[in-house]
């Protein structure tokens, strides 16, 4: 009898040390969530944590984008090249204006033709965002995610969410909440694991600076519909 005790301690305990390298896993199952769900995600990202989550493309990884030190601590955890404007989710589509330069026609086009959903944009980006969100030409990448209940918690955030795919550099990105368990593990403050990843292929990326589209990365969207609806 003590033995079996002892056994079932010990198995206790295994099961504590391997749930200690992970961070909290969220089993969402419903197609959307209880609101106390989403209340806990904001709060980690007002406190400066990783958040991963799904959308329509891979798992993202979210931080505060106006964060620095949030901002830092996810490049360092994926290895990014500094060189690349981070991809992020608008809190809403009304508040572009504070985080762009200038809002094109073109831009306004393709929104209208593909938002929500697997286009991130290239604009030119106003000061005051952290340096390593912003491209070496001076471009923020911006989208809506197709899945309403993760842009109801950007909007609820208030702010901008980093939006970059959940792997570290030269890795497959995530599809599911298990997978970003693994690779990051503790990196990682809390992974909302749901379904939604059904392209399984990234954001088509477009620059949308000038009057006519600069197709950067041809993704879930063809090149042959951005320029149709370009015109």
């Amino acid at each position: 009898m003590e033995n079996s005790r002892r056994v079932r301690r010990k198995s206790g305990d295994a099961r504590r040390i391997s749930n200690a390298r992970f961070p909290q896993l969220v089993p969402i199952r419903e197609a959307y969530p209880d609101g106390d769900v989403l209340d806990r995600a904001r709060l980690e990202i007002y406190a400066g944590g990783i958040v991963a989550y799904p959308t329509e493309t891979f798992f993202g990884l979210g931080v505060n984008a106006l964060d620095s030190k949030a901002v830092e601590k996810l490049f360092a955890l994926k290895g990014r090249d500094r060189k690349k404007a981070m991809p992020m989710l608008l809190p809403s589509r009304n508040s572009l204006d504070q985080w762009a330069r200038k809002v094109t026609p073109l831009a306004r086009r393709l929104m209208e033709a593909f938002w929500p959903g697997p286009l991130t944009l290239l604009l030119a980006a106003r000061p005051g965002l952290p340096a390593p969100l912003i491209g070496q030409d001076g471009t923020l990448g911006v989208r809506e995610t197709r899945l309403r209940w993760v842009q109801d918690w950007v909007a609820a955030c208030g702010t901008l969410i980093t939006s970059t795919s959940a792997n570290r550099s030269g890795r497959s990105p995530a599809t599911r909440g298990a997978q970003v368990a693994r690779e990051f593990g503790l990196g990682v403050d809390l992974v909302l694991d749901a379904a939604g990843c059904t392209l399984r292929a990234p954001s088509t990326v477009v620059d949308a600076r000038q009057k006519r589209p600069v197709i950067v990365r041809e993704g879930a969207i063809a090149r042959k519909d951005i320029l149709e609806a370009a015109q």
